[in-house]
């Protein structure tokens, strides 16, 4: 069957799974290769001279040094990786916009490893060509400080994987480990903060026994809000006062989200080649008989 496994079935890799991997970062090299000729733009010299004058530590722990960069939201695990670039490559940009890609890359696999724990190689493969021929990945593939939404997607899938894994295993190493990715993607965006309610709610294992497994990251939780308050002097943060947007607001929302389609269109055809690609390939793997044990 190559749609919805059970959790054991999902668990087997097979050569299907192998060419997928193998054919990602093909795929985000034709998608996505020309930006790797790009310069700097978007808020990308705001946030290397940040980092030209701070270092992670008080990125992530001083209250003012943070503010100075962004005081509506907490998102420093951007500036660090931007950091680590910065260390590497210098002020080239290539080399920045080259970690993007395997960001992207990483991202589309750890996807794929959480869908295979639930579906067959051709569903989860669809996955993976739906999040990379988004409109939000094109726009991400070419803007540096975005980069949050990519580590932050691969530490929140390797935190789901590993839960996963640990209820089907009894492991509490990987319960904890899982945990402390939750931690770090929460460090790269907010976004990631209610990953637990949607781990609560999987259907692995005893439901009460799946929530005394969710006791680490509800402290970590609970450690993040204390620390988000004293970065930010609030929980919410935000970028504006009132409740709900003004008009000029919507329009230029809905404004923002008609190019960001227009400029994906062009990558539409390459991305339904690809997608026929994997989809074939992860179909001749759903019709093999060989199969792998899951590390």
């Amino acid at each position: 069957m190559c749609g919805i496994e059970d959790g054991p079935r999902a668990s087997i890799v097979r050569p299907a799974d192998w060419v997928v991997a193998g054919l990602v970062p093909v795929i985000v090299a034709a998608l996505f290769g020309r930006v790797l000729g790009m310069w700097w733009g978007a808020d990308d010299p705001m946030a290397l001279w940040h980092d030209s004058r701070h270092g992670a530590s008080s990125t992530f722990l001083d209250p003012d040094v943070w503010q100075s960069f962004n005081p509506a939201s907490l998102t420093p695990w951007m500036l660090t990786s931007l950091d680590f670039d910065l260390a590497l490559f210098g002020l080239e940009p290539a080399g920045f916009y080259l970690h993007q890609l395997i960001g992207l890359g990483v991202a589309a696999l750890a996807l794929y490893a959480c869908l295979r724990l639930f579906l067959s190689p051709v569903a989860s493969a669809a996955g993976v060509i739906v999040l990379l021929t988004a409109p939000a990945s094109v726009e991400i593939a070419g803007n540096l400080v975005t980069r949050h939404y990519v580590e932050g997607l691969v530490f929140a899938c390797l935190s789901f994987f590993l839960f996963v894994l640990s209820i089907r295993r009894s492991n509490r190493s990987l319960q904890l480990i899982a945990a402390a990715s939750f931690a770090v993607a929460m460090t790269a965006k907010e976004i990631f903060v209610p990953m637990p309610i949607v781990l609560a709610l999987l259907p692995e294992g005893d439901p009460r026994a799946r929530l005394r497994r969710l006791a680490p990251f509800a402290l970590i939780g609970g450690v993040y809000a204390g620390w988000r308050f004293w970065m930010l002097g609030s929980l919410a943060g935000g970028y504006r006062d009132g409740l709900l947007p003004s008009v000029p607001e919507v329009v230029a929302w809905l404004r923002a989200a008609a190019e960001s389609t227009r400029v994906s269109t062009e990558l539409f055809a390459a991305g339904g080649l690809a997608a026929v690609i994997v989809g074939a390939v992860a179909l001749l793997g759903c019709s093999s008989g060989w199969r792998l044990s899951l590390i």
